[in-house]
């Protein structure tokens, strides 16, 4: 079985064409049978409970994710969209999955470019949702952005804060500068996690392994052009390395957009020719590494 660690699910490029079935049927049908669904803004994590309400991906309940039973949703901020059981499974009280076979794991955070200091850590402390988040995130530094990056890194460590405080993994939205994002990390060296679609060189991917975070694999591994990453996670030990599909962004450039969560199977073969490793390997263990993040065993 697959997992893809950043989804979008409740994105309406991938909600609104039903005609074919949905997205997340599709995952299922192509193996994947956990997805944690990133969010980007805190109107955005409202928007994902609802969606989890809804008929088309029903979710009742939650529980802390606890290592030796199922899974479940991670609320965030990203810049794009932010808007002011196996024994090595993962436990929840969800009652169905949204589709059969698929569960779902939940994340949230603050993104610098819609970050508009109204969110204080503090202050509000989980959002008045209706599930228990299981990461936080979106959260990290952006050179593209127009926020002072002194400002960024102030906010990224009131989130790291948060996740020391509660023991959630976060999820780093990274574009640099890498040595001020390590500076602000070694702050909180309790604090574990995935460095969302990892672009970096295969020594920032080394130092971040050594601190213990996951680095996820996006669709841009299919590129044969992109030499630099596909260096790194052909270099990192499988238990540094999970998949991501960031549906319904960073579609391969061999389909039709949207992308969906569905690519994640292409992503375990496009590894398993870079590391000389077998599919199944790299699929099982890339699944482990992140239900093990979730359980808090990362």
């Amino acid at each position: 079985m697959y997992a893809d660690a950043h989804a979008h699910i409740h994105d309406p490029r991938l909600t609104k064409d039903t005609s074919r079935g949905s997205a997340l049927e599709r995952a299922a049908q192509s193996g994947l049978d956990l997805i944690l669904a990133a969010t980007v803004s805190p109107v955005d994590w409202l928007a994902l409970v609802g969606f989890l309400s809804t008929p088309s991906a029903s979710i009742t309940g939650t529980a802390p994710i606890r290592a030796g039973a199922e899974v479940q949703p991670a609320f965030g901020v990203q810049p794009d969209r932010a808007q002011p059981g196996g024994k090595d499974a993962v436990h929840t009280a969800v009652s169905r999955a949204p589709v059969p076979g698929i569960q779902i794991a939940t994340a949230f955070g603050l993104h610098p470019a819609y970050d508009d200091g109204s969110y204080d850590a503090t202050r509000d402390g989980f959002p008045p949702a209706a599930l228990r988040p299981q990461a936080i995130g979106e959260i990290g530094l952006d050179h593209t952005v127009n926020t002072p990056l002194d400002r960024q890194c102030t906010r990224l460590a009131m989130m790291l804060k948060l996740a020391a405080e509660t023991g959630l993994p976060v999820v780093l939205h990274a574009r640099g500068p890498w040595n001020r994002l390590l500076a602000v990390l070694d702050t909180f060296p309790s604090v574990r996690g995935i460095v969302h679609a990892f672009g970096g060189s295969p020594e920032t991917a080394c130092e971040l392994s050594r601190r213990g975070y996951l680095l996820s694999a996006g669709p841009r591994l299919l590129d044969p052009a992109a030499r630099r990453i596909r260096e790194s996670f052909s270099g990192l030990p499988l238990a540094s390395i999970v998949l991501e599909s960031d549906a319904p962004d960073m579609c391969p450039p061999d389909e039709t957009p949207p992308n969906e969560p569905a690519v994640v199977v292409r992503l375990a073969g496009a590894l398993s020719a870079l590391r000389g490793e077998p599919a199944d390997t790299i699929a099982a263990g890339t699944r482990r590494n992140l239900v093990r993040l979730l359980a808090g065993k990362g």
